[in-house]
């Protein structure tokens, strides 16, 4: 990748569109980027960054800092990066996200972040994740892998020099892409931890079965049984116990259940028993009782046969109550017609009502209806003439605005008559001016030339001799010759003058011709305007036309205003003469419909007055016969025989059914005695008491073993289930410490961490390999620099058993041969190293990046700690960096490298604080 041109607007120090073309420094070398402190050196790092990945070179700035403070608040903060990659062109465009002004009203808004990638055949890529990875794929790398391979920022030397395992390790991470070990690593780590969990988890499940194990105190495996409790008996051996305890429950288990089986036979026996004493006591208690109730019934059968005779002589009056219950119940149906003719009635006359009630309605509704007509409609008449008003006005309104841009054209001439007014004054001055200069040049140069012909003569006569003739007039006698002047001019001067003259006079001809020229122009738009005032202001001129043609602009606007109010309250009337035709049409509609209306309703009245008078007469002859006035006393009438009628039939049945139901009883009754009897001849008598006591004491003893037989019980669910746990979680923890064991082995060497060995972890190991190939691309340059003396090395001892390491970077001092840390270099030197070990870092990095070859680099500084001899150290070995035509930029402010770096971009900070680029070749 090589940079062509970049453009940054806007951005950083560079208020304006700021345009740097690097093709200006050729295809290869070094160049020098320098210039005042702050003006914008690292910044040109970070537009190039910024542009191809959306961020800067380095970690200081963000991307809301690139904006510049001295941008105008309409300029857009962009970057633009043509530049070339496998002999093609591209150009990316970017901008950050910013506050910027509204384009319109008053505030501020954010311009969202965009981006724009064209490629070399004009496709064009928008999105910005779309155009990150884009210039991701076309050049092969990252933004991390570019900043350390093309961008070797300010204060990024020494840090990746002195770095510690642990700080190189992250920078390793990142740069070769090695977390995939890390991640192998901490998944190792906590696996084994879960291992360890789980063992403990076990364990401790283990000992809480051990605790539920069930035992009682007499039993002589309590003591063994405690021991198993407090972690004194092997696993195996506890879980024999177990099985022994389960032995013996289960042993007295089936004997609670023989000794209960043998209780129950004989409880059941006394059952037989107590169930033959029972038999005699209710056969002799149900003989004294029914004989009892056999004396009771006896004489209520008595009482219930002469109820019976009586109830039989009432039967006759319930036939005489039948019959006339027959015949109100056949004139029923009269009462249904008479009630049905009622409802027929009302519903007729209150149907009359609401009929006549809206022919009423109807007839107020018309009236009204009518006489809203007429008013509408001589509204509508008041309005005919609107539209004839309207266009009168609309006539008068263009006249008037015709009249306005009449007197607007000619305000608008006047102001030019004016100004050429104006510049006539202002060119008859100048000609004034040019004329007097004339005058002056003119005068000076006739006084000089008379002095300059005076002076002629006295030069003659300078030469004349006595008795020789003069030049000029012969004469031998010369009595008074002319004397030379001092102040006379020369001929070279007064020529001179006479061009100076010349000059003047055109001038003032120039000056002349001109206001000639704005006269005529003047007079021309005088002469129209006289001719415009008298058409429009028969009694207006040219000195009082402003103030005429402002007073009579004002009238026809005042009148204009009078007449858009006409016009508008005439558009307002024409509309609603519009809406109030509308309104005449809709309420002859609804007039025609309600009289329709009220037409039908009227016939519907004489039907319904016909209807009243037939229903009324058939009422009338309905009622005649009956005893009466309606359907619910006659039907009280009828339920009140019912009743009396129905009371005597109930009288009569209750008896009749009292009288066989004791009839029933006595027969019963009886058979009961019989029986009872015949059982107490059978029976023999029993001691009830004693019986009760050993059915009691056989209870308890039951209640006792099944007690027993429950505790034993639960000790057998119990220890069993603690039996199948134990064998279970013992399986398990044999299977997990097997595998904590090897996994535990993996984690502590994959994290360093195994005793007695180096304390190197799995990632550090394999960034070893990387740090040893950047340690010897290092070495080609750093030997180079330091004329032979240093060589980098990797630390391989762990000094002192400290933490991790294995990244650790010594050198070789080969003037005495001893080793030590990079740490215990000078300033200079530290320099040297650094710049070596960030060459090799991005050498290596372009090696793992499949060969992506970056034709550009740039090194920020540090040069300044340098002596003459590493200088050109230094130098010899990034001009070694130059080799197949790649570009070199350096920033510094070292003099020196001024004078041996012919290439430079020069960047100056203006007073306003903005920055400008310059490029030296």
């Amino acid at each position: 990748m090589k940079p062509i041109k970049l453009v940054m607007t806007a951005f950083g120090p560079y208020a304006q569109r700021t345009e740097l073309d690097f093709n200006q420094l050729g295809e290869s070398g070094l160049y020098l980027i320098t210039g005042d402190t702050g003006a914008g050196k690292t910044t040109i790092f970070d537009a190039i960054t910024y542009a191809l990945y959306g961020a800067p070179s380095g970690s200081v700035r963000d991307n809301s800092m690139l904006r510049s403070m001295y941008a105008k608040p309409t300029s857009p903060t962009e970057v633009e990066l043509t530049f070339l990659c496998n002999n093609q062109t591209y150009h990316v465009k970017r901008n950050p996200e910013y506050e910027r002004m509204k384009a319109r009203g008053e505030g501020t808004t954010t311009e969202t972040a965009n981006a724009q990638l064209t490629y070399p055949n004009g496709k064009i890529v928008t999105k910005l994740k779309e155009v990150n990875q884009a210039i991701e794929d076309i050049l092969g790398i990252d933004r991390n892998q570019f900043t350390q391979i093309a961008m070797l920022a300010q204060g990024d030397f020494l840090k990746l020099l002195i770095s510690s395992t642990e700080e190189r390790k992250k920078i390793f991470q990142k740069i070769f892409h090695t977390q995939k070990y890390y991640i192998l690593q901490e998944k190792l780590k906590g696996e084994a931890k879960n291992l360890e969990n789980m063992l403990k988890s076990l364990s401790q499940s283990v000992d809480q079965y051990i605790f539920d194990i069930k035992c009682p105190m007499d039993s002589p495996h309590f003591e063994r049984v405690e021991m198993a409790k407090n972690n004194l008996l092997p696993s195996a051996e506890t879980i024999e116990l177990i099985s022994l305890l389960i032995e013996t429950d289960r042993l007295a288990e089936e004997d609670c259940k023989k000794r209960i089986k043998n209780l129950e036979e004989k409880e059941k026996n006394l059952t037989t028993l107590l169930a033959q004493s029972k038999a005699w006591e209710e056969a002799q208690s149900s003989l004294t009782e029914n004989s009892r109730l056999y004396e009771e019934k006896s004489d209520l059968l008595s009482r219930l046969q002469a109820e019976i005779e009586k109830c039989q002589k009432s039967l006759p009056q319930a036939d005489n109550l039948a019959k006339e219950i027959a015949l109100l119940e056949a004139e029923l149906p009269k009462y249904d017609k008479i009630e049905k003719l009622s409802v027929s009635l009302a519903s007729t006359e209150t149907q009359f009502q609401l009929k006549n009630g809206e022919i009423e309605n109807l007839t107020q509704k018309l009236t009204e209806k009518n006489h809203s007509l007429k008013t509408l409609q001589e509204e509508e008449t008041a309005l005919e003439d609107c539209r004839e008003q309207k266009a009168i006005i609309d006539g008068e309104i263009e006249k008037n605005n015709q009249k306005i841009s009449e007197i607007d054209a000619l305000s608008r001439e006047y102001k030019s008559y004016s100004e050429s007014n104006l510049a006539y004054k202002s060119a008859q001055d100048d000609f004034i001016e040019k004329q007097k200069d004339y005058q002056s040049k003119l005068s000076y140069y006739q006084t000089n030339y008379q002095l300059y012909l005076a002076n002629q003569a006295g030069i003659l006569a300078e030469s004349l001799k006595p008795n020789q003739p003069c030049p000029v007039c012969g004469g031998i006698n010369h009595p008074n010759p002319a004397k030379k002047s001092e102040n006379a001019l020369t001929k070279a001067m007064l020529d001179q003058l006479n061009s100076q003259l010349e000059e003047s006079n055109k001038k003032m001809q120039k000056a002349s011709d001109n206001a000639k020229e704005i006269l005529g122009t003047l007079n021309q738009k005088r002469k129209w305007l006289e001719e415009r005032i008298i058409q429009i202001f028969p009694s207006g001129n040219l000195e009082n036309v402003v103030e005429i043609a402002k007073a009579y602009r004002q009238t026809l606007l005042q009148n204009k205003t009078q007449l858009e109010n006409k016009i508008n309250s005439l558009v307002e009337k024409i509309s609603l003469k519009k809406l109030l035709k509308e309104q005449i049409s809709l309420l002859k509609e609804e007039i025609f419909n309600l009289e329709a209306k009220r037409s039908d309703l009227s016939t519907n009245l004489s039907s319904l007055t016909s209807q009243l008078d037939q229903l009324k007469a058939l009422k009338a002859d309905t009622l005649k016969g009956l005893k009466f006035a309606d359907k619910a006393e006659c039907a009280l009438t009828i339920q009140t025989l019912k009743e009396r009628r129905n009371a005597i039939l109930t009288t009569f049945e209750e008896a009749k059914n009292s009288l066989n139901q004791c009839e029933k009883e006595i027969g019963e009754i009886k058979g009961k005695i019989l029986a009872s009897k015949q059982s107490l001849k059978n029976a023999v008598e029993i001691d009830k008491e004693k019986l009760l006591a050993e059915q009691t004491q056989i209870a308890i003893e039951k209640e006792n073993l099944f007690e027993l037989q429950k505790v034993v019980n639960a000790r057998l669910l119990t220890n069993a289930s603690v039996r199948n746990n134990l064998k279970l979680k013992s399986k398990e923890i044999i299977e997990t410490e097997e595998k904590f064991s090897w996994v535990k082995n993996l984690s502590e060497t994959a994290n360093g961490n195994l005793s007695g060995k180096d304390k190197i972890m799995l990632e550090t190991y394999v960034q070893t390999t990387y740090f040893d190939k950047i340690i010897k691309r290092s070495n080609l340059r750093f030997m180079i620099m330091t004329d032979g003396q240093y060589e980098f090395t990797r630390q391989k001892d762990n000094l002192k058993g400290r933490g991790q390491f294995g990244l650790d970077l010594n050198v070789i001092d080969h003037h005495n041969g001893t080793e030590r840390s990079v740490k215990t270099l000078s300033g200079g030197e530290s320099f040297k190293a650094s710049l070596s070990l960030a060459l090799g870092l991005s050498d290596e990095i372009q090696a793992q990046s499949g060969g992506i070859r970056i034709d550009s680099m740039f090194v920020d500084e540090g040069f300044g700690s340098l002596d003459d001899e590493s200088l050109k150290q230094a130098m010899k070995a990034l001009l070694g960096l130059t080799d197949g035509n790649r570009l070199v930029g350096i920033i510094s402010h070292v003099s020196e490298l001024k004078e041996k770096i012919d290439k430079q971009i020069i960047i100056t900070k203006e007073k306003t604080g903005e920055s400008k680029i310059t490029v030296k070749t």
